[in-house]
């Protein structure tokens, strides 16, 4: 039989809220029934669960300053030396700092995982998509005042 404390937290509190009654004979039958009740609880969240595909909340949001993790910058820049060795020394900038993010992400459910158009260089006129594993927050400045 199902624990009330396996129950989702919304569910358990509505049942503790609805069990409370002066009568030990009447609070005994009301918990056998809840009991019962949130087995099938338990049972239907979890197909709830899997019928909506639930997905969790992106790390990152538009507007966001964010650079690659450092596995995938080794990445680009592996590819980055082939391309010269292959076209020559010019091959165009590259993400290598500060990317803004400038849409919101989008999930990719066959990957799991939300997918974040970016734009980079001087005046923001290159752009790529990436997955969110391979981003981190970019480190920014914070002034906290001047002795001026």
């Amino acid at each position: 039989m199902t624990n009330l404390t396996d129950l989702p937290n919304e569910m358990k509190y509505t049942i503790l809220n609805n069990i409370m009654c002066d009568n030990e004979y009447e609070l005994f039958n009301r918990v056998i029934n809840y009991k019962y009740l949130s087995k099938e609880f338990n049972k239907l969240s979890c197909e709830l669960i899997a019928n909506k595909q639930l997905k969790p909340e992106p790390k990152f949001r538009r507007g966001q300053l964010v650079k690659f993790n450092k596995s995938e910058e080794e990445r680009i820049r592996k590819n980055v030396q082939e391309l010269q060795k292959t076209y020559g020394h010019s091959v165009g900038e590259q993400p290598y700092g500060r990317l803004i993010l400038y849409c919101d992400p989008v999930w990719i459910e066959s990957l799991k995982t939300y997918r974040y158009d970016y734009e980079y260089g001087i005046f923001g006129d290159h752009e790529g998509a990436t997955y969110e594993h391979n981003l981190e927050l970019f480190p920014t400045l914070r002034y906290y005042g001047t002795n001026w």
